[in-house]
């Protein structure tokens, strides 16, 4: 099975419990409210969620959230070395880079906002690839959108 740490050589907690690629369609799975951990969406929800964060927290003419609050999302916390997975790494409340926050998921899956050009992205998948972050599919998805702005 391809695990996220698999490369490691001593037992670690990423393999702790083993992940099963099929666990999410379990019921405990679902049913559990683990933040960061397990956030169940459609690809469109996603979308218009950090769509309303690209456009400054308005969501049809109505503030949600302050753009200092979506600023201090992307704010940067940690860049350096990721013992876990043993790379290069910047963190902050789901930063991707300098203009985009957002955050990957499980198999392939990815939800963001770019603030530079306003544009906020849902991905999800019903067929995993493996566990690690690199999914061809959605790669070119963002290839696509960049492409046609």
């Amino acid at each position: 099975m391809d695990r996220p740490c698999a490369r490691l050589s001593f037992p670690h907690a990423c393999d702790n419990p083993v992940p099963r690629a099929r666990a999410p369609n379990d019921r405990p799975w679902r049913a559990a409210e683990v933040p960061g951990g397990n956030g169940q969406s459609t690809a469109h929800a996603l979308a218009r969620i950090y769509g309303m964060m690209a456009a400054g927290g308005v969501w049809e003419g109505k503030p949600l959230i302050s753009r200092r609050t979506i600023e201090e999302a992307a704010r940067s916390r940690f860049r350096g070395m990721d013992e876990s997975f043993e790379m290069p790494a910047a963190f902050a409340a789901g930063r991707a880079s300098q203009q985009t926050f957002g955050h990957t998921g499980w198999g392939g899956t990815i939800g963001f906002a770019d603030l530079g050009v306003g544009v906020g992205f849902g991905y999800v998948t019903n067929n995993m690839l493996g566990f690690h972050d690199i999914d061809p599919r959605r790669k070119a998805l963002i290839d696509a959108v960049y492409d046609s702005l």
